[in-house]
C-alpha cells in the first residue's frame, strides 16, 4: 500500500509563539479581560446593583415629571384666580353704582359676585384673603354691618410690622375699604370713623387717603379738630403730600 504523503506545514523554530489569550477572539472570550472586569470594583457594583440603580433613575424621572406637572398646574391656577379677581373687582365697582337694590340686575350681579368670592376662597394667598374682604364688603351692602365690624376687629395693624410690606399694605387697604363701607350705616358709622382715624394716624401706606376720608365725614367739633390735626401732621411729616390735603385742611379751619 502506498504511504500517504504528509502535507502539513512544519513549524519553524524561528516563528514566535503567540499567546493564546491574545488570539482567542472577542473581548468576552479573552480570559485576561474577563478576569480584569470581574475584579473591577465598578463592574462588580454595577453587576450587583443594576436593578436598584434602574429604579433610582425611574424614581428621579417620575419626581421630575411630577414637579413639572405641579408647577404647570400651579401657574394655571394662579392665572385662573387672577382672571376671577379682575372680574370680581370690575363688577363690584358696577355693583356699588347701582341704586335700585330691588332691581333684577342688582340681584343677579350680587349673586354673580358671591360666586366669584366662593371661587377665590379655595385659591392660595392672597386670593383667599381677597375673597374674605369682598365677602364683607358685599355684606355691608346687604346691611350686615356686624360681619364688617367683626372683620375690622380681626385686623390689628400693631401685629403687622411695616417691614412686612405686602401684608401691611393689604391690611391697610382692607381696613380703608371696610371702614368706608360703614360711613352710610347709622348703626356702624362710628366704627368706620374710628378705623379711618387710626389709619390716618398710624397708617404707613394709606394715611393720606384715610385722613381725607375722615376729614370729610367729621361732623362734631372734636372730630373736625382731630381731622385738622392729622392733616397738619401729614404736611409736616410728608411735605410732598401737602398739595393733596391743603384744600381739605383749609375747609376745616374756615368752618
Amino acid at each position: 500500500m502506498a504511504r500517504k504523503k504528509n502535507t502539513a506545514r512544519p513549524v519553524s523554530d524561528d516563528q514566535p509563539e503567540v499567546p493564546e489569550e491574545e488570539t482567542s477572539g472577542p473581548l468576552f472570550e479573552n480570559q485576561a479581560a474577563q478576569q480584569a472586569m470581574i475584579e473591577d470594583p465598578l463592574f462588580v457594583f454595577l453587576k450587583n446593583q443594576w436593578q436598584n440603580l434602574l429604579w433610582g433613575v425611574v424614581i428621579v424621572l417620575v419626581v421630575l415629571y411630577g414637579k413639572n406637572a405641579f408647577e404647570q398646574s400651579k401657574q394655571a391656577n394662579l392665572e385662573r384666580a387672577s382672571d376671577v379677581y379682575v372680574r370680581l373687582k370690575q363688577e363690584y365697582e358696577q355693583f356699588t353704582a347701582m341704586e335700585d337694590i330691588n332691581a333684577t340686575a342688582y340681584k343677579e350681579t350680587q349673586k354673580r359676585l358671591q360666586g366669584y368670592v366662593s371661587a377665590l376662597r379655595d385659591e392660595p394667598s392672597p386670593y383667599d384673603q381677597v375673597a374674605t374682604l369682598y365677602d364683607s364688603l358685599l355684606a355691608a351692602h346687604s346691611g350686615d354691618t356686624d360681619k364688617v365690624q367683626n372683620m375690622l376687629g380681626s385686623i390689628k395693624l400693631s401685629d403687622i410690622d411695616v417691614s412686612n410690606a405686602d401684608q401691611r399694605l393689604f391690611a391697610e387697604l382692607s381696613l380703608l375699604s371696610l371702614s368706608r363701607s360703614l360711613l352710610d350705616k347709622e348703626d356702624a358709622v362710628q366704627t368706620g370713623k374710628a378705623t379711618l382715624y387710626e389709619l390716618a394716624t398710624n397708617g404707613a401706606f394709606v394715611r393720606v387717603a384715610a385722613a381725607l376720608s375722615f376729614a370729610r365725614v367729621a361732623k362734631e367739633v372734636e372730630e373736625r379738630e382731630k381731622a385738622a390735626a392729622v392733616l397738619e401732621d401729614i404736611v409736616r411729616a410728608q411735605p410732598e403730600q401737602a398739595e393733596l390735603v391743603e384744600n381739605e385742611l383749609a375747609v376745616l379751619k374756615n368752618t
